[in-house]
């Protein structure tokens, strides 16, 4: 009997440690996979993403945790934070640079077993684009005009004309002068383009009317802004030097070829040109094109139109009739007819630096060029305005009536 007592105490005992060290086993942990976050919006560029100084872009995060997320980072910044429950969520995140640069925005996720996943946001950030500069729409009416001669000269009779522009200049109107025997302008025009509806300058030639007449095609439109162009804008352009001069009959004067532009500028001015050759179908553009320069015109390219930057006042001089007081000239060309094209001036124009130099030069007196902070006019000056008269091309376009079509005088920056 006692034997049976000692076996089932030792059985109950065996038992009862058994219990005891399964009940003290820890149960095995599980594994999860480990969080994962992904940029989900917008898609990235390899270079990173660009964002304008000031803007702000959304970035949306989608984020998971199989063991539960406990947290989201950016830089080390909490972003939200979790209960270890929720185990998927998508976050908008907003990045707004204050200044241009690069830099990148590490984003972070951890969950509830503390193991976490990393993804990166590389950023460009850039300064936003200066806005175009309107000098004048050239779409405004005429409000008024006087026609004025020329002390001593009876050929050189100017028509003054006053009209409403649009701008980026407070003053809000313009005037336009002409010398009567070269062409008329036209006010608030229908658009040539039928499927558009704004109105626009239009130019035409005069016919030749007499000995001394330079005839239409020696046509200077020149326009008093009433204002001067912000010195801010016209740094920005393109920037004319001369590297030397040429003797012309004794006198030191400037070699037009060797006029250039110096690098380094971000604005252009621009302006949509319209050359309507169907008026006069004998004078297309094609047969405005010449093989030889004339005057130091490109006429290969097709209707070269210059532009100066002038102080009205002394290039708009009605009592002496000389073209002095350029800042600087530039030429484009319009290379198609009967369409609307963007004229970049964004080269030296040659024909025109006879009237100018750099301040220093020997023209410098005579042609009276004036400085940065003196430009309140624009002349735009078609190419076949210069001195081409006894050539077979000055006859022909003694004949032309096919008209020129101008809008949105500007400045812009190089990329537009």
């Amino acid at each position: 009997m006692k034997t049976k007592f000692t076996r089932w105490t030792l059985i109950v005992q065996i038992s009862t440690l058994a219990i005891f060290f399964s009940c003290n086993k820890e149960d095995p942990q599980p594994v999860f996979d480990v969080p994962t976050i992904t940029i989900t919006s917008p898609t990235i560029p390899e270079e990173g993403l660009e964002i304008e100084v000031g803007q702000t872009v959304d970035v949306v995060l989608s984020v998971s945790a199989d063991a539960g997320l406990t947290s989201l980072t950016a830089n080390g910044q909490s972003v939200k934070s979790y209960g270890g429950t929720e185990l998927t969520d998508d976050v908008t995140y907003q990045v707004a640079p204050d200044e241009a640069g690069s830099f990148t925005v590490d984003f972070k996720v951890i969950d509830a077993q503390d193991s976490s996943a990393v993804t990166s946001l590389d950023v460009v950030a850039v300064d936003p684009p200066v806005p175009p500069f309107i000098i004048s729409d050239l779409g405004g009416v005429a409000t008024g005009s006087v026609t004025v001669d020329v002390e001593d000269q009876g050929w050189d009779i100017r028509v003054i004309t006053t009209f409403e522009n649009t701008s980026n200049l407070s003053a809000t109107s313009a005037t336009m002068q002409f010398v009567a025997s070269q062409g008329f302008a036209q006010f608030a025009q229908d658009n040539p383009d039928e499927s558009v509806s704004d109105q626009v300058l239009k130019i035409t030639g005069a016919p030749e009317t007499g000995e001394g007449s330079w005839g239409g095609h020696y046509i200077f439109a020149m326009i008093g802004l009433g204002e001067m162009i912000p010195t801010t804008e016209l740094e920005a352009l393109p920037q004319i030097e001369f590297d030397g001069t040429i003797d012309i009959d004794g006198d030191e004067e400037i070699d037009a070829s060797i006029a250039k532009i110096k690098e380094g500028y971000t604005r252009v001015i621009q302006v949509d040109a319209y050359y309507d050759d169907t008026v006069n179908p004998d004078l297309s553009l094609n047969d405005l094109k010449q093989t030889d320069p004339i005057y130091g015109l490109d006429l290969t390219r097709g209707y070269q139109i210059d532009l100066a930057l002038v102080n009205s006042a002394l290039h708009m001089d009605i009592t002496t009739g000389e073209v002095q007081g350029f800042f600087t000239a530039y030429s484009a060309w319009i290379e198609e007819s009967n369409k609307w094209v963007t004229l970049t001036f964004e080269v030296a124009s040659e024909s025109n630096q006879q009237f100018f130099d750099d301040g220093e030069g020997p023209n410098s007196e005579s042609a009276n060029p004036v400085t940065i902070d003196q430009v309140d006019g624009v002349t735009l000056i078609p190419a076949y305005s210069h001195q081409i008269w006894g050539d077979d091309l000055a006859e022909m376009l003694d004949g032309d009536t096919n008209p020129l079509y101008f809008r949105n005088l500007r400045i812009v920056n190089i990329t537009e």
